[in-house]
């Protein structure tokens, strides 16, 4: 039986969905992409086995952070 790890939890659908719902609470702001809040979850539900996938072999590369 696999142990789950923290990053398996992390990744978890109900995490994400939880993330999502407390930056949308907080107002959070566009990233360096210019991606909007409001799209974040749409973007998520179309690209989530890739970046699942990236993540775990550790090949993803999450753009800078947006200093304000």
């Amino acid at each position: 039986m696999h142990k789950r790890t923290i990053l398996d939890e992390a990744l978890m659908d109900d995490n994400i969905i939880k993330a999502d719902k407390h930056v949308k609470r907080k107002g959070g702001s566009p990233g360096v992409d210019g991606m909007e809040v409001s799209e974040l979850f749409d973007h998520l539900r179309q690209h989530h086995d890739e970046i699942v996938n990236q993540i775990c072999d550790r090949t993803y590369k999450p753009q800078p952070v947006l200093r304000v």
